[in-house]
């Protein structure tokens, strides 16, 4: 279980996450210099970001942080 951040839970093909190189159990614990405490936040901080940004998203994977640099997407119906 997380206690901060958010766990990535799937990444789908052809995605801006499967692009950046997101992994299933990553834990993102910042986005665009922002902590992420909670999937609320990480969905706030995504919603005002505009489509097309490219944004710093660091990753805890197998103990160690990684920054990852994915582009964001038009939010999906």
């Amino acid at each position: 279980d997380v206690k901060d951040g958010v766990m990535v839970a799937s990444v789908q093909d052809d995605t801006p996450a499967s692009q950046a190189g997101f992994q299933v159990e990553d834990v993102i614990v910042r986005f665009n210099n922002q902590p992420v405490t909670n999937e609320g936040t990480f969905r706030d901080l995504i919603s005002r970001t505009a489509p097309g940004t490219r944004v710093p998203v660091v990753v805890i994977r197998a103990g160690k942080e990684i920054t990852l640099n994915p582009t964001i997407s038009e939010p999906k119906d």
